[in-house]
């Protein structure tokens, strides 16, 4: 991996800054390892007003892929999906009812208000913008 690393010993952070958009989607899709050990990777955006960022509660537990697909359907009408995360436990093997999803509110987007809950796959969810 050429990754350029940083660590924030206080905030037990590490930061990777890659040299080329390859290698970014690569670590992106496999992860990385630092002193031994694996570092689930998320994408970093610039500061953008048409960014929003969605908390959402109250997930059913299903598989990942699924669920990815599930948030995508739902919130298309607020503006393009631009990424996805869903909080795991036990090494990324089960999922939490929390995940969080990033729009831009400024491409596709047919619904302004801000809804305060969403029915995701047949269930009622809490959301936060």
């Amino acid at each position: 991996m050429e990754a350029i690393v940083g660590v924030d010993i206080r905030n037990r952070q590490v930061k990777f800054v890659f040299k080329t958009d390859e290698a970014a989607e690569k670590a992106l899709e496999e992860g990385a390892t630092f002193r031994d050990r694996q570092i689930p990777v998320t994408r970093a955006y610039k500061a953008c007003k048409t960014l929003v960022e969605v908390k959402v509660a109250n997930m059913p537990i299903s598989s990942p892929i699924k669920m990815t697909k599930e948030l995508i359907k739902a919130f298309q009408p607020f503006g393009k999906v631009v990424d996805t995360c869903l909080y795991m436990v036990n090494s990324n093997h089960a999922m939490t009812e929390y995940t969080l999803v990033l729009i831009n509110t400024a491409v596709d987007a047919e619904d302004t208000s801000r809804p305060r809950a969403l029915k995701i796959d047949g269930r009622t969810n809490h959301i936060t913008f």
